[in-house]
């Protein structure tokens, strides 16, 4: 008796359903929405997988990172690495990196945020949400860059919250925007390992200053970017709408950094 024919999400071939998986590309006819769950299962199994697509990942992310988490989501999943994995990936990187040159990240951060004028975003929040306290944002930052491991992680969160918060009404639900979360914050850790390894280059202090505070000013504006282009086109309300994510997602950060502070 014959099977019918399905069309494989990954590749759009058609194949009989009884196979279970797709005769072009391999992915399972089974693609089941994204849950908290799965996500952990398959960041367990493929963790240490070196053929789950890293590059094709990372090139994707760089060129259209909007679009290709939307792929992702929409079952195209074949070709990319876990989001969980990736993420956990560069995160190794960066840290890896930073204990091997024995950089010490929390004083390279502060310095370059502290001197480079990056910390008025930590003054903006701390007056918006303790108007009274003097020290209230030197107390924030050098909270955030003595946590620097937990809030990073904290930041996928948060940020998966309030992307949640503004997608919602598209149909997507808090588990796929926490993967566009860990695919976002996974690419961020480029920025933030180059702008470590600046610091060991023979340019001048006043250089290696200018270059990381500028890095970490385009780990941010790509974390805009890639918001602005999900999940559709960018357009002017795109741009605003992303602009807002942003802030508000800092506004939890440093709200949270405040509780701590008030305990």
């Amino acid at each position: 008796m014959a099977t019918a024919d399905v069309e494989c999400k990954n590749c759009a071939a058609r194949f009989a359903a009884a196979t279970g998986f797709c005769s072009r590309c391999g992915q399972a006819l089974a693609v089941e929405r994204l849950t908290f769950r799965k996500l952990l299962a398959d960041a367990a199994h493929q963790l240490t997988d070196t053929d789950a697509g890293f590059w094709f990942t990372l090139r994707q992310l760089t060129r259209r990172p909007g679009a290709a988490v939307q792929e992702y989501l929409r079952g195209k999943r074949k070709a990319y690495t876990k989001p969980l994995q990736f993420y956990l990936v560069l995160l190794a990187v960066f840290f890896g990196l930073t204990e091997l040159l024995h950089l010490d990240v929390v004083a390279i951060r502060y310095r370059i945020m502290s001197q480079s004028g990056l910390s008025w975003f930590s003054r903006i929040f701390a007056t918006l949400l303790d108007p009274s306290g003097e020290d209230t944002s030197r107390q924030v930052l050098a909270l955030f860059q003595q946590n620097i491991k937990v809030n990073y992680s904290l930041l996928v969160i948060m940020l998966g919250c309030t992307l949640w918060a503004g997608f919602r009404h598209r149909g997507f639900t808090l588990v796929e925007m926490v993967v566009l979360a860990l695919y976002l914050v996974g690419y961020k850790y480029l920025f933030e390992t180059a702008a470590m390894l600046v610091m060991i280059t023979p340019l001048g202090p006043e250089s290696r200053l200018s270059v990381g505070s500028a890095l970490l000013m385009l780990s941010n504006g790509y974390l805009w970017w890639a918001i602005a282009g999900f999940p559709d086109k960018i357009t002017l309300w795109s741009v605003v709408r992303a602009l807002l994510l942003l802030l508000a997602t800092g506004m939890l950060l440093h709200s949270f950094c405040l509780l701590i502070i008030s305990l």
